[in-house]
């Protein structure tokens, strides 16, 4: 499995990659984040949108983001 970091709003989430057809992207730290796309920057694109998405939620419904893991 892959790792690497994406910033969105001015925060560095972590991801983790899986997957060669089809790559699976996942946030560690927003429980059930995970997206998808036929490749690399594809996956990128859709986990910044559900990474967004999330953090919508969490202004809206007022709920915590637990802690970042290393």
């Amino acid at each position: 499995m892959k790792e690497g970091t994406i910033v969105v709003r001015g925060s560095v989430f972590p991801l983790r990659f899986s997957g060669e057809e089809q790559v699976s992207a996942q946030c560690p730290v927003i429980p059930g984040c995970i997206s998808q796309g036929r490749t690399h920057e594809e996956a990128m694109t859709n986990i910044r949108e559900a990474i967004e998405l999330c953090l919508d939620s969490q202004a809206e419904e007022g709920w915590m983001l637990p802690h970042k893991r290393p």
